[in-house]
């Protein structure tokens, strides 16, 4: 199946080359095209290196190459290595669900390409702590966050954007103000659901 990967995915990136402005120069040219060579180079190291082991034996072809598309445009436009690690395990595990077409990928693949450094942390905290209820727990989620994350209430409420978490509806007097009246989302949930071990993945990305 990798070889099929590959093939695929090479052939999407002969298809997409470098197109570059006839004005030029041919110093430009030549550094937009290592750029974008070292991107594409980065991202084929990602794809075979988490897909290696996935089963696409029931996804359409044409599926893959819009889903490598969208991967290879995230790439070239500068997403960050731990951004297409993520994208590549929700592939993965959608893929195990019979759940992958281009469409239902890219409704993650917006939000995780969005991702900052500073959010993949706070998020790698967050997931860890999904199952804590009390305040002992809550407590040390926050203290992780705060060693971990610079300005973490500020990450937290910039998440906000994507939907992967949310303010809590019932939060305890105590525990009503900075990084404690944030929660996970439904939208992270089903996330989770296609990558169950995303705690320890989005530990290491940090």
């Amino acid at each position: 199946m990798m070889e099929i990967i590959g093939g695929i995915l090479g052939d999407c990136l002969s298809v997409k080359g470098v197109a570059v402005s006839g004005t030029a120069t041919g110093v430009v040219t030549t550094a937009i095209g290592k750029m974008m060579a070292k991107r594409h180079n980065m991202l084929r190291e990602i794809v075979l290196s988490e897909l290696r082991q996935g089963n696409f034996e029931n996804v359409d072809q044409d599926e893959l190459v819009a889903i490598f598309f969208r991967l290879i445009r995230d790439a070239e436009e500068g997403a960050a290595r731990n951004n297409l690690r993520l994208m590549t395990r929700v592939i993965n595990g959608m893929a195990e669900k019979k759940e992958l077409t281009a469409p239902s990928f890219l409704k993650y693949a917006n939000i995780l390409a969005s991702l900052t450094e500073d959010e993949i942390t706070a998020l790698g905290i967050m997931v860890r702590y999904k199952d804590v209820t009390d305040n002992k727990g809550i407590k040390e989620r926050a203290a992780e966050l705060e060693r971990q994350v610079p300005h973490s209430e500020s990450v937290l409420q910039a998440l906000m954007r994507t939907g992967l978490i949310k303010m809590k509806t019932n939060t305890l007097a105590d525990l009503s103000e900075g990084t404690y009246k944030f929660c996970l989302s439904p939208l992270m949930d089903e996330i989770l659901k296609y990558i169950p071990d995303m705690a320890s993945i989005m530990k290491e990305a940090a």
